[in-house]
C-alpha cells in the first residue's frame, strides 16, 4: 500500500511544505498525494496501538508479546526493503505513549530489546544511506527504460524499495522555513530552487525504485488494516 502511494506522488505537491498547513480550509485539498501517504503512515502506527491497548483486558505481558511481533516486523520490512513502513514502526514505538508502559517492556525478551534499541540508533542513518545504495540502481532503471529492447529483462532484475518519505518532507519543510523565496527584492533564490530540485530528483528516482517493488498484497490484511478504528485521546 505505501508503495502505490509513492509510486502516485506528485513530487511537486511536496514543495511549500502546503501539506502540513493542516487548519488552513483554503489548502485543505491541496498536495493530496503527500496528505494520502501521510495518513498511511498515521494509519499504520494507529494499528500499532490498537494492537497494544485496544483490549483493556491485556495484561503487561501480553502487550510485551504484542510490541516483539511489531519488532519483528520491522526485521521483516526492513528485509523487504520498505523503509517506510520500518521508520513508521519504530516511530510509534518510541512515542510517549509507548514509552511510559514501564511494566510492558520491562517484560519484552532481550533479543527485542536490542534489535528495537540497533534500529532506533541506526534508522535516520540507514534510511539515507541505504536508500541512496539504490541510487544508482533507480538511476539505471531510467537509463534501461529508455532502451526497449533490453529494458524489461534488466529491469526485472532491480529490487525495489519503499523509501520513508518523511526524510524528504523533513528537508522540504525545514527549506520552506529557513530559506526565502526571493532575495534582494524579486530575484530568485537560486539556492533554495537548487536543493528543493535535487530533493525533487531523488523523490522521482525512489519512485522508480518502489515501481519495482513486487511484493504480494494480502487482502486479508489490507482488510484488517482499512478496518481498524483509531484510539481517542483518553484510550491512549
Amino acid at each position: 500500500m505505501a508503495a502505490e502511494l509513492i509510486k502516485t506522488l506528485v513530487p511537486a505537491h511536496c514543495l511549500g511544505s502546503i501539506w502540513s498547513e493542516r487548519d488552513n480550509r483554503e489548502r485543505e485539498y491541496l498536495a493530496p498525494t503527500v496528505r494520502d501517504t501521510v495518513t498511511q503512515d498515521n494509519t499504520v502506527a494507529n494499528c500499532i496501538l490498537v494492537t497494544c491497548l485496544g483490549d483493556l483486558s491485556m495484561t503487561a505481558q501480553d502487550r510485551a508479546r504484542v510490541v516483539e511481533l511489531w519488532v519483528c516486523v520491522a526485521e521483516e520490512c526492513r528485509g523487504l526493503g520498505n523503509f517506510s513502513s520500518l521508520h513508521t514502526i519504530l516511530y510509534a514505538l518510541q512515542s510517549p505513549t509507548f514509552t511510559r508502559l514501564q511494566d510492558t517492556w520491562g517484560q519484552v525478551s532481550r533479543e527485542s530489546c536490542r534489535t528495537f534499541k540497533k534500529w532506533c540508533r541506526r534508522e535516520q542513518r540507514v534510511n539515507r544511506e541505504l536508500l541512496m545504495q539504490h541510487r544508482q540502481e533507480a538511476t539505471s532503471v531510467l537509463v534501461t527504460t529508455e532502451r526497449a529492447c533490453q529494458g524489461t529483462q534488466e529491469r526485472q532484475q532491480q529490487q525495489g524499495v519503499v523509501p520513508s518519505m518523511v526524510t524528504f518532507f523533513s528537508s522540504l519543510e525545514l527549506l520552506e522555513a529557513t530559506m526565502v523565496d526571493y532575495v534582494e527584492g524579486n530575484v530568485l533564490n537560486c539556492r533554495k530552487w537548487n536543493e528543493e530540485f535535487k530533493l525533487m530528483e531523488e523523490i522521482e528516482l525512489f519512485q522508480e525504485a518502489a515501481n519495482l517493488y513486487t511484493v504480494q498484497p494480502d487482502e486479508h490484511i489490507r482488510a484488517w488494516f482499512q478496518a481498524v478504528e483509531p484510539l481517542s485521546k483518553e484510550e491512549r
